[in-house]
């Protein structure tokens, strides 16, 4: 027997089948029921999960783009500040052969200027004429 006679056999037999029990009010219940009745999406059960959730992400994704940024323009300037100190270094070594006092001048090149006032004021303390000993 092919499909198709199968198939023809089958719908014969069940076109005029009837369930003794069916209960047309029933069935107009529950179509009622069903329209009445709102389905919620899934994204309504997790809403406060998925607000959080998204809320994390882009505060996470927001401070990573922030760090990068700032992390270059920190970089940017280390750069600049060692670039400047290797010239002021090759500065003071080019020129320890015709000062005599390089070493000195070296280290008042990389005194600030607050370590260099507390040290002019040490000095003068010391060299004062009521101090027992000199540098």
């Amino acid at each position: 027997m092919d499909d198709q006679d199968f198939d023809n056999t089958i719908k014969g037999k069940l076109a005029h089948y009837e369930d003794p029990d069916f209960d047309p009010a029933s069935l107009t219940a529950l179509r009622a029921q069903l329209a009445s009745a709102t389905i919620l999406p899934w994204y309504v059960r997790y809403r406060t999960e998925l607000i959080v959730v998204s809320a994390l992400l882009l505060f996470t994704c927001f401070n990573m783009f922030w760090q990068a940024k700032v992390g270059e323009e920190r970089d940017q300037v280390l750069f600049k500040v060692i670039d400047s100190l290797k010239v002021s270094q090759q500065q003071v070594a080019s020129c320890s052969s015709s000062w005599p006092n390089a070493r000195q001048m070296y280290q008042a090149i990389s005194l600030t200027p607050e370590k260099l006032r507390l040290r002019q004021v040490l000095h003068d303390q010391m060299t004062t004429p009521y101090s027992k000993s000199g540098w």
